[in-house]
């Protein structure tokens, strides 16, 4: 997983409009996705700016957006590790 965000590292610009990441991913990131996150603050809000009103854009941070991509998937496959290890499956006496 480290390869790929080393990957996005080196390819996206330092900022970028947000509605732009499924184009500059190849829809590996899809906006609407990403919004939604934002909406239920999934995203810490530094990941984003905002310019000028209504019609502008919100600007990705792409270093900082994908540090919390980084750690949403290492917290899922932490995760999906725990309900598929023999040990998470175990029951209490099986363990003893």
């Amino acid at each position: 997983m480290k390869i790929l965000f080393d990957v996005l590292r080196r390819i996206l610009p330092e900022t970028f409009p947000g509605p732009e990441i499924d184009e500059l991913t190849g829809r590996t990131f899809k906006w609407e996705t990403i919004q939604n996150r934002r909406s239920k603050r999934e995203y810490p809000p530094e990941c984003f700016v905002r310019l000028g009103g209504g019609g502008s854009p919100t600007i990705v941070i792409r270093d900082l957006f994908l540090d919390a991509e980084e750690a949403r998937a290492a917290a899922k496959a932490a995760a999906r590790q725990d309900r598929t290890s023999p040990r998470a499956r175990r029951s209490p006496e099986q363990a003893a």
